[in-house]
C-alpha cells in the first residue's frame, strides 16, 4: 500500500500558491513591495542595498528586465524556504500542537493569507535561521554554526536591520543546543551588537 505524504503535497502546494501570487504581484502594472528590494548602491552605500545590487547586477550581466530578475529571485528563495520547512518538520514528532502549527494562518502559510507579507524581506532572516538547524543536524559542529551565523548576520544586517530583533532566537538556538558555552559563543554576542551599532550610529 502506497503511503501518502499529505505534508509534502501540502508544502508544495503553499509554493505553487506563493509563486502565483509574487508572479501576479510582480508582472502587474504596479508593485509597491518591490520597493524595498530594488534599493541598491548605485548612488552610494545605504541600508538594505546588498540584495538589490546583488540582482541589479546579475540583470546587468543577464541583459534581463529587472522586474524579472527580482521574480526570478524571489520564487527562488521561497523554493529554499519551503525546501528547508518541510526538512525540518519531517524530522520532528508530530502531535496534535505541530498540526495546529503547520496548519495555521499565522504560521509559514501567513504570507497566502495576508498578500501584503508576501515577498517581504523577512524571508531571508528565516532561511538563514533554518540553515542553522540544518548545519547542524548535518555536521554536529558548534565552531562552523557561529562561522555560519558570523557571515549570515553581517548579509542579514546589510539586507535589513530589523535582524536585530532576531538575535535572541540565535541565542536561544545556541543555548539549546550548546550547554557548554565557549569563546566564540560570547565573540558573537560582541561580534553582533559591534556590528548593529556600527551600522545605525554611522549610516
Amino acid at each position: 500500500m502506497i503511503k501518502i505524504n499529505y505534508f509534502f503535497f501540502y508544502i508544495f502546494f503553499l509554493f505553487v500558491l506563493s509563486s502565483f501570487y509574487l508572479s501576479a504581484v510582480y508582472l502587474g502594472t504596479t508593485n509597491n513591495s518591490m520597493a524595498e528590494w530594488v534599493l541598491n548602491y548605485a548612488g552610494g552605500f545605504i541600508r538594505r542595498g546588498v540584495i538589490g545590487e546583488l540582482i541589479s547586477q546579475i540583470s546587468v550581466y543577464l541583459k534581463s528586465p529587472l522586474r524579472v530578475s527580482f521574480l526570478i529571485f524571489q520564487i527562488f528563495i521561497y523554493l529554499i524556504y519551503y525546501v528547508l520547512i518541510y526538512w525540518l518538520f519531517s524530522k520532528l514528532k508530530k502531535n496534535f500542537f505541530m498540526y495546529l502549527a503547520i496548519l495555521s494562518p499565522v504560521f509559514f502559510s501567513f504570507g497566502l493569507y495576508e498578500l501584503e507579507a508576501l515577498g517581504r524581506k523577512e524571508i531571508v532572516m528565516y532561511i538563514f535561521f533554518l540553515l542553522n538547524f540544518y548545519l547542524f543536524e548535518k555536521f554536529k559542529n558548534i565552531n562552523i554554526i557561529y562561522f555560519f551565523s558570523y557571515i549570515s548576520l553581517i548579509i542579514l544586517l546589510l539586507n535589513h536591520e530589523s535582524v536585530v530583533f532576531y538575535l535572541l532566537f540565535y541565542l536561544f538556538f545556541f543555548l539549546f543546543f550548546f550547554k557548554k558555552k565557549n569563546f566564540f559563543f560570547f565573540f558573537f554576542i560582541f561580534f553582533f551588537f559591534f556590528f548593529f551599532f556600527f551600522f545605525f550610529f554611522f549610516f
